[in-house]
């Protein structure tokens, strides 16, 4: 039987002094409305019992983060992040309290259910502090700062993060996961030290916050950089190579290995897909990799891959993506679309919500790290010659992984799924969607189509794009949060830049100016964002690239797809205003974004200052390369009939022309030449002849001169890499 309600502690306004924001019963009628709409999501979850009332409400009741319901019903009086955290600070000259997770985060998970529930706890952060809970998945500048902040002061910038502020917001203590008795201690310590002696705590938290915080910025020209470039692409080498034999948490660091395919683009030295594909090899025969269901864990807690910690991101399962992609397109071995592919599915059956992707999956499987994933040596059944050639299966953590890059039977994978699903329920999701990982998931898909021509790929990405773009955007407001049919917080810099992305990357394909044009608006929105933005603090990448790096990518997008000189010249600007000293890694998605005119080697391909744009297509069949041109302009044909002009050529990268059949030229007769000329103007197919083409699938060279009727462009010579359709 449930307690009856005896008392209902209410955390209910914020105290200015003696004054309260509004009035104390509508706060009190407005935070239990909340919680009644809210309530049967507390019950599933199993934070209550079905007719159990909480003893204690917070204001994180109204936020639409499930990582903040779940502290909404502690003893804390816990506030969301805003703007005026330290006026309130300063006005009750009292210290700030900061915690920083997200919803899957074990530990964040630990620390809440040791400490944030614990009375004494609570009664010192009431009394002393002012306490505020931050998802860091919602508010990422946030986290970028105290996370470069942690990464100082401890080498570890894990989470949970929590932080002491004074009221002028200088960090006063920091560090991740205390024990609950460390905690209350060091509460108790400094809250009593702030009432003694606040001003020399003061002058001490001024002095590590500036030690913490502080960045110089590098004074430096563009070819330097360049230089820069080249030095940390050998220390990311260096640092893969070591990470083998660490027993620190080893992240598959998938934009590094993207980094190093993109290098191999540039200079077709093999050691750098060499290094890769040794990387991504030994990931995917590892427990990190999940074969039975798809998708990858976050990270390894060992160098060798096979002590997984179990949570799934959307992101990582984007970029592992890309990364599968890439290396087939490279490489042309099939296994690795095959992984590809089924990451898709898993992402389809497992994250999709809601007509968008919920941003990760717990850990915790009926409280237990990783029992879903875990089955018992009792349940193993004895596999044949046949199947031990391809799986082998860890007692001492009870995974399977695979021995090879071959994936097994859909037979095998069944039987061994059916054995997970006896034991534990699914991982808890959070199903929040967040606009930055559902567009990065777009690109993986329409870097996927352009390796394969996949028409299911591509209906799947078109849709995924037109979905979220309507999700998220609302009465002329790009939001970064979906949840529970509500958008919330206004899109940060990485929802803009990758959504930005996406969209020209879907528009160069289906020629739906519609995306261009949102893409421009958006682009325009986002530029008002840079300017009260933190640049220095977002230019450090993570397990994804940096805010910065993603706005630059974008600005270049807009670049090629536009032709307008001002996108380069904010690439320009913000690469000058973001390169920090000393030059690390942390830095080397900036320094790989700084070529203005620098392509991805699959389409779409724009050029002309965006006025034609190259894709392949199948059709029966048959490969064709499709030019796409705006009205007004064209490209000389194959045989232009005037020497002087710059006729259409398809060659190998060693010169030899490409056995191709052009269409008929269309004769005209322009302004520049008393002479009729062979042009091409809007739909140009050219029919592909793939036989004489080696595997190697090295980037074939197209040569065209865009001109209108008054003037030409100078040439351009494209580097397309085929799609493996064959």
């Amino acid at each position: 039987m449930f307690k009856p309600i005896v008392h209902v502690l209410l955390c209910l306004c914020v105290i200015y002094g003696n004054d309260c924001i509004g009035s104390e019963e509508t706060d009190k009628q407005g935070l239990f409305a909340q919680f009644e709409s809210r309530k049967q999501w507390f019950i599933e979850e199993g934070i209550l019992h079905r007719g159990e009332a909480p003893n204690n409400i917070n204001r994180l009741i109204q936020e639409d983060s499930p990582y903040l319901l779940r502290h909404a019903l502690q003893p804390i009086d816990w506030l969301p992040w805003t703007d005026d955290i330290l006026a309130l600070a300063q006005k009750q000259k009292k210290l700030i309290y900061v915690s920083i997770g997200y919803d899957t985060c074990h530990w964040c998970h630990v620390l809440a259910n040791e400490s944030y529930i614990n009375t004494d706890i609570a009664k010192v952060l009431n009394h002393h502090f002012i306490n505020v809970k931050i998802d860091r998945e919602i508010l990422p500048e946030v986290d970028a700062k105290y996370r470069l902040a942690l990464e100082k002061m401890t080498g570890n910038p894990g989470w949970p993060i929590q932080v002491i502020l004074t009221p002028d917001g200088d960090i006063l203590w920091i560090d991740s996961y205390l024990p609950q008795s460390s905690l209350l201690n060091l509460l108790n310590v400094i809250s009593t030290k702030w009432l003694a002696t606040p001003d020399k705590l003061s002058r001490k938290a001024k002095s590590l916050n500036d030690r913490l915080l502080s960045s110089q910025q590098l004074s430096v020209d563009m070819a330097s950089l360049f230089n820069y470039h080249g030095r940390l692409v050998q220390d990311v080498k260096a640092i893969l190579s070591q990470e083998l034999t660490h027993d620190a948490p080893r992240f598959l660091r998938a934009e590094w290995l993207l980094q190093l395919l993109n290098e191999f683009e540039k200079t077709t030295n093999p050691e750098y897909v060499d290094i890769v594909k040794s990387q991504v090899d030994r990931f995917l025969m590892s427990a990190t990799y999940d074969f039975i269901d798809g998708g990858m864990h976050r990270y390894s807690e060992t160098g060798d891959w096979q002590t997984p910690h179990f949570e799934k991101m959307l992101y990582d399962q984007a970029q592992l993506i890309r990364v599968l992609v890439k290396l087939y397109s490279i490489t042309g071995i099939k296994q690795y679309i095959d992984f590809a592919a089924q990451t898709v599915s898993f992402v389809d059956s497992k994250m999709s919500h809601d007509r968008y992707y919920v941003s990760s999956l717990s850990a915790l499987s009926n409280d237990i790290e990783g029992g879903y994933y875990k089955i018992a040596i009792t349940d193993v059944l004895p596999l044949s010659t046949e199947q031990q050639m391809l799986i082998h299966y860890l007692p001492d953590n009870q995974l399977f992984y695979l021995r090879s890059i071959d994936l097994p039977s859909p037979q095998l994978i069944d039987v061994l799924s059916q054995l997970r699903q006896k034991r534990f329920d699914f991982p808890m999701a959070d199903k929040k969607g967040i606009l930055s990982w559902n567009a990065l998931y777009a690109v993986a898909l329409a870097e996927m189509y352009s390796a394969t021509l996949d028409k299911q790929i591509e209906q799947k990405w078109y849709q995924h794009i037109d979905q979220i773009s309507e999700l998220f955007y609302r009465n002329e407001q790009l939001y970064r949060i979906v949840y529970n049919g509500r958008t919330s917080v206004k899109a940060k810099l990485d929802d803009y830049a990758l959504l930005i992305q996406a969209l020209l990357l879907k528009y160069g394909v289906s020629g739906n100016t519609d995306d261009l044009t949102f893409a421009i608006k958006l682009s325009h929105q986002m530029n008002q964002e840079l300017k009260h933005a933190d640049l220095l603090a977002l230019a450090m990448d993570d397990q994804l690239p940096s805010m910065v790096a993603m706005v630059i990518n974008a600005y270049r997008q807009l670049y090629l797809a536009t032709g307008d000189s001002a996108m380069a010249e904010r690439m320009s600007q913000l690469t000058s205003k973001t390169v920090l000293s000393p030059v690390t890694v942390s830095q080397l998605s900036i320094l790989s974004s700084i070529d203005k005119t620098g392509r991805s080697d699959q389409s779409p391909y724009f050029f002309g200052r965006g006025k034609g744009v190259v894709n392949f297509v199948l059709v029966d069949n048959k490969l064709i390369l499709k030019i796409n041109l705006i009205d007004g302009w064209h490209i000389n044909s194959n045989k232009p009939l005037d020497k002087k002009l710059i006729p259409t050529r398809l060659r190998t990268i060693d010169g030899e022309l490409v056995n191709a059949d052009f269409p008929s030229a269309k004769m005209v007769s322009l302004s520049f030449s008393k002479e009729m000329l062979g042009v091409y103007d809007s739909d140009i197919r050219i029919a592909i002849d793939i036989r004489q083409l080696d595997d190697s699938n090295l980037p074939l060279k197209l040569t065209m001169q865009m001109c209108s009727d008054t003037l030409c462009l100078l040439p351009e010579t494209l580097l397309l890499r085929l799609p493996r359709v064959f």
